[in-house]
């Protein structure tokens, strides 16, 4: 019951460091045989939960329990409707769309003159719609790296200028390189969206504070 799990936080970041270890990542620098050194590392696992899910059992809208057997499935059962109420960041839950999550499994911090690698991931069913208040730059989706081979022919690193919103679908993920330029905090704000209407469901915010 692949919804369901999902929904109740079966998911996470699968992190595949190269040979030099944490602190290293893949990423379009030829002269480092593509391997970018950074200093602190944020992960931002964007989530959201409806509720009225809680109730259900692992053979929710199974009229058999069997998996296997296309004709045990009964049409939706609730899980066609999927109205989320909670929103998380790695786990932290946001409060309301304006405060932002100060719990440090989602805030990050760094000091000035930091590389901060950022990975990002969508945990939903939701559009997720990011703005970030500084300028960073993409350097991989999904595991591979823009620019580097054998994957990269096509594609090389770009720059997302600060508050310039850029969107994630389900299961996507990007990694980004954050080098601040001054103390205080680097905002982060995530809009959760329908992916038909493009309604907006729900609103978290947290940031990296800079030393």
């Amino acid at each position: 019951n692949t919804p369901l799990h999902f929904e109740m936080g079966l998911y996470g970041v699968l992190i595949v460091d190269p040979p030099q270890g944490p602190g290293f990542v893949r990423g379009y620098a030829p002269q480092t045989d593509h391997v970018i050194r950074y200093d602190r590392e944020v992960i931002w696992a964007c989530g959201a939960h409806d509720h009225r899910w809680r109730k259900y059992s692992h053979n929710h809208a199974f009229s058999d329990p069997e998996p296997n057997d296309p004709d045990s499935f009964t049409a939706g059962g609730g899980l066609d409707n999927w109205r989320p109420s909670v929103f998380t960041i790695s786990g932290a839950v946001a409060r309301d769309g304006a405060t932002p999550i100060t719990d440090g499994r989602a805030m990050g911090r760094a000091a000035l003159g930091d590389t901060v690698l950022v990975r990002v991931l969508n945990a939903t069913y939701a559009v997720q719609e990011y703005r970030i208040g500084a300028d960073v730059m993409a350097i991989a989706q999904d595991g591979r790296a823009f620019g580097v081979p054998p994957f990269g022919s096509y594609s090389e690193p770009f720059v997302i200028p600060a508050g310039q919103p850029f969107q994630l679908t389900s299961a996507m993920r990007y990694e980004l390189l954050i080098q601040p330029t001054r103390t205080g905090a680097i905002t982060m704000q995530v809009d959760y969206r329908d992916w038909v209407t493009k309604a907006l469901l729900g609103r978290a915010r947290t940031s990296i504070l800079v030393a």
